[in-house]
């Protein structure tokens, strides 16, 4: 939940500066294509390339041909030509402007299976215009994936076949050989599927690489042992809140959570009761909290909790329900009950202070609980 909101504040930060004049300035279009490019979803930046890619050589190629074809007086080919290579222009600089990459590879698409559809009909120089279709087929598959490029494609290619076998009496089309006719429907057809098992293996491939790459990146994130965030994951995310709540002018606390004699438990149950315990009160601490409350294993018999736009007296409340909660709950290990308490220091934010200065507040009132006999909340408010 925590990067979505961060996603969805960057992207309405991106898409603001997009609709400044300034966008299209030379060190704008280097600065958006970068960070375009620095997405972190390999997918996204995969079809940014294609289509950064396809407008680039796509618009010098239909320019060029377009210029070419008017200096020739092949007018009908010259008009097509050259408003495509506009086209083109125009969803490149909007991806530039707008960084909506699925809208532009929809443009994309459709310029290309638009040209593609008018060679048919028209043929080109020598009838050689249907080669120029075969491109279509990497690209539409690249940007859409097997399901939606295949679609795509196979109605183009509908299209196609019945613009060659309608007779030239009914519309006005090239005139091809029916020799040419089938072997271009039949290596269309044989291009088409072999680019389409590639493309499902290369997406069966990036799968199965972006689920262990989420797994890799979460265990890195989780401690091992009670499946809370670590001390890693809980720092950045109280960075992350820091900022959050002072962009906001809104408070938020945080709870250092100590179990009261854990080594005793140690000691006379055994390491392994240690554990359930350390998981049975992080588990406790978690279903006490409210769902944009955070939490994570500090260290040791530590838990540091984060209550988000919480205030000094909603936060006490808080920390005294969740002590009383873990002191009356039973822990079960090989037939034995066991009960533990904790000790809190709690410690609400002010905007003239940091999370480190917070964490040391409430690491003095954590010690202050446990001096004033474990089982209690000890808090202090910074502005006081």
């Amino acid at each position: 939940m925590l990067n979505s909101t961060r996603s969805s504040d960057a992207a309405a930060q991106s898409s603001q500066a997009a609709m400044t004049p300034l966008t299209l300035l030379p060190h704008n279009i280097y600065r958006r294509i970068i960070y375009q490019l620095s997405l972190e979803d390999i997918e996204i930046r995969r079809k940014i390339i294609l289509i950064y890619l396809f407008s680039s050589i796509g618009f010098g190629f239909l320019f060029v041909f377009g210029i070419s074809a008017l200096l020739n007086d092949r007018n009908t080919i010259a008009t097509a030509t050259l408003t495509a290579s506009a086209v083109t222009l125009i969803n490149f600089i909007l991806l530039l402007a707008t960084s909506n990459h699925a809208r532009a590879s929809y443009g994309v698409s459709l310029i290309i299976i638009s040209v593609s559809l008018f060679l048919v009909i028209n043929g080109g120089v020598s009838n050689t215009g249907l080669l120029w279709t075969y491109s279509a087929i990497p690209l539409v598959l690249f940007l859409h994936g097997h399901t939606r490029g295949t679609a795509l494609l196979v109605l183009f290619l509908l299209a196609s076949a019945l613009i060659m076998y309608i007779p030239n009496d009914m519309y006005a089309h090239a005139n091809y050989p029916t020799a040419l006719k089938i072997r271009y429907i039949a290596s269309y057809i044989a291009l088409l599927l072999m680019t389409l098992v590639y493309e499902y293996i290369a997406h069966q491939t990036y799968e199965r690489w972006r689920k262990l790459s989420d797994l890799f990146a979460a265990q890195a994130r989780t401690d091992v042992l009670t499946g809370i965030s670590n001390r890693r994951d809980i720092v950045e995310k109280i960075n992350y809140e820091n900022v959050r709540a002072k962009r906001r002018g809104e408070q938020y606390s945080i709870l250092l959570i100590d179990i009261d004699h854990f080594k005793k438990i140690n000691d006379q149950y055994g390491h392994d009761a240690g554990d359930v315990t350390l998981i049975t009160v992080a588990n406790t601490i978690s279903n006490a909290l409210f769902q944009r409350d955070l939490i994570g294993r500090w260290g040791g018999e530590e838990f540091l909790v984060i209550l988000p736009d919480t205030n000094p007296d909603n936060a006490a409340q808080a920390a005294d329900k969740i002590r009383t909660i873990v002191s009356e709950t039973v822990i079960e290990y090989a037939d034995q009950q066991i009960t533990a308490t904790i000790s809190i220091g709690l410690a609400t934010s002010d905007e003239n202070y940091t999370p480190d200065i917070y964490i040391k507040v409430a690491d003095n009132c954590l010690y202050n609980a446990k001096a004033r006999g474990r089982n209690r909340v000890s808090s202090i408010f910074l502005a006081d």
